[in-house]
């Protein structure tokens, strides 16, 4: 009791200083005036309703290192729209179409996903390529292109096979609305 009567007390003024401390009105962090650069290529990177589009870029002593790496990074960020657009789809298609395993349509949707992303986006040339050296280091900005209407073909054949008594129409409503 006597340790509860100890605890109390103390407990009230610590609540009743952090009330007071977060009653402030003065800002914590002054505005900066904060430059942002974009970086080399990235002006070339972001998706419309008709591209897929990436940009990135990596760092290496070799320059073809470089740009391998950053073609590579490109690639997996232009694969990792496909498939959240793909997953999007399928969810509200299964939904509508009361698919009773959702979750085992949804995997194979993402695995037909991955399938169309690793082969419509091999071979892939860049759209921008830029390079920059320091100390010794090369570093590649890269950016890529895919046309969506060549993705959403391999997409809807790569489900076709995977998938039986598929509603490709229907499918590619959610699939379309999923990136505009």
């Amino acid at each position: 009791m006597k340790l509860m009567l100890k605890i109390i007390p103390t407990a009230i003024i610590a609540l009743f200083a952090i009330f007071l401390s977060c009653k402030s009105n003065k800002n914590v962090v002054e505005k900066a005036d904060i430059a942002i650069t974009a970086l080399p290529c990235s002006e070339n990177g972001i998706s419309d309703s008709d591209f897929y589009r990436s940009c990135a870029n990596a760092m290496s002593s070799n320059i073809n290192l470089a740009k391998e790496k950053a073609i590579s990074n490109a690639k997996a960020l232009i694969a990792i729209q496909i498939i959240d657009i793909a997953k999007s789809a399928a969810n509200q298609y299964a939904t509508e179409m009361r698919i009773s395993d959702m979750h085992n349509f949804v995997k194979n949707i993402e695995l037909a996903a991955n399938k169309t992303a690793d082969r419509s986006l091999n071979g892939l040339a860049p759209t921008c390529e830029k390079y920059s050296e320091t100390n010794g280091r090369y570093t590649a900005y890269i950016s890529l292109e895919i046309d969506r209407q060549t993705i959403n073909k391999e997409l809807y054949i790569q489900i076709a096979n995977t998938i039986p008594n598929f509603d490709k129409e229907k499918f590619e409503m959610f699939f379309k609305s999923s990136y505009k």
